[in-house]
């Protein structure tokens, strides 16, 4: 049996990903160690001395391999935490975000301070924004949308992980086409948004891993918000809020649709990086 120290496997593995030139590479040989050994990772730090068997050790150097392919971190650990909830991801939906966290919690305030009790999530994808707002918002019901059977399925699955299920409602449908008429406080949604023409320049991990579903809004990137602002409008009760993510270069543009439609009190917003990453408006109180 040979002798598989920690602190030297996981130097190894860093060399590795050197090679590859890929970033994050002693980050994420941790976390796949730390994962196969069911250890945290500051548990994982006190334990550089112990050996690995050959079983494990076989084990961890498959997974270098398939991260080195360009397998994105969270698809081969099967999970991503989001605000501090474990989702489970695949292929089919979007890895979130740690920069969506942030249209969350202005949600959760927002929820919060007017009582709504009625949300839709909009391209929900894996459920990490309607299922968080759940476990933060005792008293609402989240209606989740999404084109994909797929993520329908993983929404579901975070759903039951996550003990919401009985306040999740999921529909598969293109937008608001095969929804019933519903009446709710909130729509929120991290739609497509890259333009078709730079998805091709996305790092592999993205362009190559994550569904294209996801990410093509078009050819301005807009495609998504102009049907969500009309088509959700009817959904909305008098006052309801509309909420959505943006790409960086992308607030002025949805601001004014917004405004066109009539939306009040329309604000763009950046998020902690200093990049443009939220737009909020309310739909119109009649008099």
């Amino acid at each position: 049996m040979n002798q598989h120290k920690i602190s030297e496997v996981l130097a190894d593995a860093k060399k590795e990903f050197d090679i590859a030139n890929k970033q994050d590479s002693e980050v994420d040989a941790r976390w796949l160690l730390a994962e196969l050994l069911g250890c945290s990772m500051t548990e994982l730090t006190l334990l550089q001395e112990k050996t690995l068997s050959d079983e494990i050790y076989l084990s961890f150097m498959n997974l270098i391999r398939r991260r080195l392919s360009g397998e994105p971190l969270q698809h081969i650990l099967g999970y991503q935490n989001f605000y501090g909830y474990d989702f489970k991801v695949n292929g089919h939906v979007l890895i979130p975000r740690f920069e969506t966290e942030e249209l969350v919690e202005k949600a959760i305030s927002i929820i919060k301070e007017k009582r709504m009790k009625d949300v839709i999530d909009m391209c929900c994808g894996s459920g990490c924004i309607g299922i968080t707002l759940l476990k933060e918002c005792a008293d609402i019901h989240v209606y989740g949308v999404d084109v994909s059977n797929e993520a329908i399925s993983i929404t579901q699955e975070n759903g039951l992980n996550l003990d919401v299920s009985d306040r999740l409602t999921l529909y598969e449908s293109d937008l608001f086409l095969e929804l019933p008429q519903l009446s709710v406080d909130m729509i929120i949604s991290n739609p497509p948004y890259i333009c078709t023409e730079t998805i091709h320049g996305l790092s592999i991990e993205v362009k190559d891993r994550e569904p294209n579903l996801a990410l093509d809004g078009g050819i301005d990137g807009l495609d998504f918000y102009r049907r969500i602002v009309v088509e959700g409008k009817p959904y909305l009760k008098e006052g309801g809020y509309l909420l959505f993510e943006i790409g960086h270069d992308q607030m002025e543009a949805v601001c004014r649709l917004m405004e066109e439609n009539n939306y009040q009190n329309v604000k763009g917003y950046k998020d902690l990086s200093g990049n443009d990453r939220m737009v909020i408006g309310h739909k119109q109180v009649r008099n």
